[in-house]
């Protein structure tokens, strides 16, 4: 049986990307409206996306930032409160506003930035060290979008196998993950808002140019051979572990437009290699007879796993909760996806990352949730999900989490560890260090961004 339907299409570049923009530019050394941001490899650089939600720039921008270079609250340099300093300003790109969140791809060589205001896809190349990005000549030598080569709109069709078309406008969220274990190859699975799909892009070749053969849809429209009707998805996670084939997991969601009749919510998985093995392992999993309430009302927000990839975590609206599912193999090999647990959250959970104990300091492996809706990150055991601790340094919009880890090279021990954390409504990335083994002490370590209410033009 084939479980999920393939369409090709073609990227179409944008010949409109690479000029100058009228109005105000967007600062290059501040951040403005950040929603997604990721952490370098190394641990040593974030990327910022700043989304112009409320379009008082000409723009959007990916800013980078040099994290050995903030200076912790204890130590605030008065003439430099808000660490504008490790703002790498002359790395800053512009692109469209609306963006999401910033897709690395696994040694960190390349970034991926889906943007709504023109559905473009942002191709970026990260630079050797981590310390900046690049998106072609024009994107350089001005500050301008990127060129025509790193920029591409997403106005491919996707078609389910009953007919149901939807284009793959709106871009969220996505991973990158290999479709077969062991050998080369990579893969961005990329969500949409509006589209129950999801685009599949090869991700492999050295050039940023896009597969000759388009893309790959992964359809979830309609009445098709998973299961549901879906009307979008914004949330998707990949579960990794030794041994193991990667599982991708998708979550449905009713961002922009109330569910068609009949819709339910569902959490959709599928093994990365069913790109090109129909046999592949794919399904869907119902929520209502877990979660309770409608049937078309919980939506699916966020998706991640433990490093071993026998836990797998998602966060939902509606009720607002944090779900644990036993992603451990079977005697087949197969991925059991049995609930575990659930426990309630606070209002409009955001994001969430997973952030590994350390055995010298007794740390436990902890889940950091945000909580858009009450400003507020919650601290769980990962293990247990207990609550474990809780910031709330002030109400306004924690969004996106990462985690900077820097190991020693000598002993493989972590040298620091922090959670960076976006505050979509106050202009702010906080970091907490996540080293200590009481996560009920953990203080905010720096911020970097200058309050909303000090940015130009009033």
């Amino acid at each position: 049986m084939r479980f999920i339907s393939f369409a090709t299409a073609a990227f179409v570049s944008l010949t409109a990307c690479a000029v100058e923009r009228t109005g105000y530019d967007p600062p290059r050394n501040d951040l403005y409206h950040p929603t997604g941001v990721a952490v370098h490899p190394n641990g040593g650089f974030a990327y910022v996306v700043n989304a112009n939600t409320d379009l008082r720039y000409n723009a959007g921008t990916v800013t980078p930032i040099d994290l050995n270079a903030i200076v912790p609250e204890p130590n605030r340099n008065p003439n430099d409160p808000y660490n504008i300093g490790a703002v790498l300003a002359g790395e800053t790109q512009l692109i469209d506003s609306h963006g999401a969140f910033p897709i690395l791809n696994g040694d960190g060589t390349r970034m991926f930035v889906g943007t709504r205001e023109k559905n473009v896809l942002y191709a970026f190349e990260v630079i050797a060290d981590g310390g900046g990005v690049r998106c072609g000549a024009k994107g350089r030598s001005r500050f301008t979008t990127c060129d025509d080569d790193h920029t591409f709109a997403l106005s491919g069709k996707i078609f389910s196998d009953e007919g149901t078309e939807n284009d793959t406008s709106q871009p969220f969220i996505g991973v990158v993950a290999k479709p077969v274990l062991g050998f080369p190859g990579e893969y961005l699975f990329l969500t949409h808002l509006n589209a129950g799909a999801i685009s599949v892009y090869d991700i492999t070749p050295n050039a940023l140019t896009p597969n000759p053969n388009g893309f790959l849809g992964v359809t979830l429209l309609g009445q098709d051979r998973l299961g549901a009707i879906v009307n979008g998805t914004s949330a998707i996670g990949v579960t990794r572990g030794p041994n193991r084939q990667p599982m991708i997991y998708a979550g449905s969601s009713r961002v922009l437009s109330v569910r068609p009749p009949g819709s339910s919510s569902t959490l959709f998985f599928f093994d990365p290699q069913a790109a090109v093995d129909v046999s592949a392992q794919a399904g869907a999993i119902a929520l209502q007879r877990f979660l309770g309430g409608n049937s078309a009302s919980i939506d699916v927000k966020y998706i991640t796993s433990s490093p071993n990839g026998e836990r797998t975590y998602f966060l939902t609206r509606e009720p607002n909760a944090l779900v644990s599912l036993d992603t451990s193999l079977d005697a087949d090999g197969r991925v059991k996806n049995r609930f575990v647990d659930v426990v309630a959250l606070e209002r409009a959970p955001a994001t969430m990352v997973y952030v590994p104990g350390n055995a010298v300091t007794g740390a436990r492996d902890l889940l950091y949730v945000s909580c858009y809706g009450d400003g507020s990150i919650l601290i769980f055991d990962a293990a247990t999900l207990t609550l474990a601790g809780k910031h709330r340094p002030f109400e306004r919009g924690p969004y996106s989490l990462a985690v900077s880890s820097v190991l020693n090279t000598a002993t493989g021990a972590p040298l620091r560890t922090w959670v960076l954390a976006t505050y979509f409504n106050d202009d702010a990335l906080l970091i907490f260090d996540a080293a200590d083994p009481d996560p009920s002490r953990h203080t905010i370590y720096a911020r970097i961004g200058t309050p909303r209410e000090s940015k130009l033009p009033k």
